[in-house]
């Protein structure tokens, strides 16, 4: 009998606040469109965004923030570390710490129904519903979602949350660009 392969969903944030930021982005979306087994079905207009949580000599270096929507065959482990090569690959073999400027940060915000937490990976991403610049992307691809752990849509959650950190559309069809 043949096996069947099963696509999982899954819903990237993509940021980037260093360098030709939109660049960055698209060319993140086209290593993310190479994976294998992987195709991309949804993509996000582009979000301009206060950072948040950085130090303050970061301040002044706003983000461009989007969400991608993928289906793949990859289980979330090897969704992960082809996520972190690619991460790897755009900003260097050097070890950044949390929240620093960086070329290109993709984050698994779900993936499919999964829960995870363990040392390496939480999935969804923990702190997802909380953050507008995540959360006001995701809505404009997927408004009716429910991800595991929540009771509200991503639409209503996007209503709950206060407008600041700003978050600012940048551009609408930024792939068409190039």
């Amino acid at each position: 009998m043949e096996a069947i392969e099963k696509e999982e969903e899954t819903g990237l944030a993509l940021g980037s606040n260093i360098g030709d930021r939109l660049t960055n982005l698209i060319t993140a979306v086209k290593k993310i469109e190479n994976l294998p087994s992987t195709r991309i079905v949804d993509i996000a207009s582009v979000y301009e965004t206060e950072p948040v949580d950085v130090q303050p000599e970061f301040k002044g270096l706003y983000f461009l923030n989007t969400v991608v929507i993928a289906r793949t065959e990859m289980g979330l482990n090897e969704m992960f570390q082809n996520l972190q090569s690619i991460e790897r690959e755009m900003n260097g073999l050097v070890r950044r710490e949390q929240n620093a400027p960086r070329i290109i940060d993709i984050d698994i915000i779900y993936f499919g129904s999964v829960c995870v937490n363990n040392f390496r990976l939480t999935v969804p991403h923990p702190r997802w519903y909380r953050r507008r610049f995540v959360v006001e992307p995701l809505c404009e691809v997927r408004r009716e979602l429910i991800l595991p752990g929540q009771q509200k849509t991503v639409y209503e959650i996007l209503s709950s949350l206060p407008e600041s950190p700003k978050v600012i559309l940048y551009k609408r069809e930024w792939l068409k660009e190039v």
